[in-house]
């Protein structure tokens, strides 16, 4: 299993298109502060135990979503 991290920021706006010649580009630009972080175990045939927030991830918030979330959900090693 492989821990992947990412994240999106979903207020950006268009920094080019097109308009007739001559004419000012009028185009609608979402607003708002909406930063969207996912933290997820990635196997060959699923995503387990993905976690979303709504701010930036640090030490705490991946200690949270990693030891409670996403260690239960990861196969045991064979005992030898």
């Amino acid at each position: 299993m492989f821990l992947e991290e990412t994240w999106t920021a979903t207020d950006m706006a268009r920094t080019r298109g097109r308009s007739p010649r001559g004419e000012r580009l009028r185009s609608r630009v979402p607003h708002g502060h909406w930063k969207t972080t996912l933290v997820a175990g990635l196997r060959l045939s699923e995503i387990a135990a993905p976690f979303v927030l709504d701010r930036p991830i640090n030490h705490d918030v991946f200690q949270t979503s990693v030891e409670p979330v996403l260690v239960p959900t990861s196969p045991q090693a064979p005992s030898s």
